[in-house]
């Protein structure tokens, strides 16, 4: 037994001694200074940035607000990269909150597109924010809902003037709707020969009063402010009399 003593301590020894030196190498190690600090901060932002543009590019909004949340609680990292990038972030983050009200006006529209509903189409995409990203995705099919809302308007003004004579009343709200959505629509020929029936005939109409569609509600004729004729003297009434 005494020749397997020097192996046993031996294989005692070793790892003692290892571990030894690794720890001597641990204590000798300094600690990561700030300049390490900022640049793991750094890298953890410009990963969040990352994900955060990944995420608007595929209109993915909750994950694009939640990055955006994450990148303002980091520090203000360093970086010519990442100059303001608390700021960035917080735009992202409103934009990415606007951007999800103006999916569910985008799902409105097409839904209203798919029914042929020109005038529900139009209204729901006139509520999209200027810079929203749907205006680009649905303006196809927003230019055709907009030709039929305005060749639908134009027949209702078309058959409101062949009504009645003061049918100008009824078109010109159709009229209105059109020039406000489709402002090149004034140079349209129907369009601009409703527009030069309405004038002369709401003129005529307004000219006169009794005309259908201009009737006034009867009115009770005013009393005399002079008030009933004083009696004649009696010698006016003789000489009436006389004659």
């Amino acid at each position: 037994m005494s020749h397997y003593r020097p192996l046993l301590l031996f294989s005692v020894l070793v790892p003692l001694c290892m571990g030894g030196v690794g720890l001597a190498r641990w204590v000798a190690q300094p600690p990561p200074g700030p300049g390490e600090a900022d640049r793991q901060e750094g890298a953890q932002a410009r990963t969040l940035w990352a994900a955060l543009r990944a995420a608007e590019g595929a209109r993915d909004w909750p994950a694009c607000q939640e990055r955006a949340r994450q990148l303002l609680q980091l520090p203000e990292p360093a970086g010519a990269d990442l100059h303001d990038l608390h700021a960035r972030a917080e735009r992202a983050l409103l934009r990415a909150q606007a951007e999800e009200r103006n999916l569910l006006i985008y799902d409105r529209f097409l839904q209203a597109a798919a029914q042929q509903a020109p005038d529900a189409a139009v209204l729901s995409y006139g509520e999209l924010s200027e810079d929203s990203v749907y205006r680009e995705l649905g303006a196809v099919s927003y230019l055709e809902m907009r030709k039929a809302f305005v060749r639908n308007h134009l027949l209702r003004a078309q058959a409101a003037l062949r009504a009645a004579p003061a049918g100008c009343r009824a078109a010109q709200p159709h009229l209105d709707a059109i020039l406000a959505v489709d402002p090149a629509a004034a140079v349209d020929e129907r369009v601009r020969a409703v527009l030069a029936s309405v004038g002369p005939r709401c003129s005529g109409a307004l000219a006169h009063p009794g005309a259908p569609g201009n009737e006034k509600p009867s009115e009770k004729p005013e009393k005399s402010a002079k008030g009933p004729a004083p009696p004649l003297p009696d010698d006016a009434l003789a000489e009436k009399a006389q004659d």
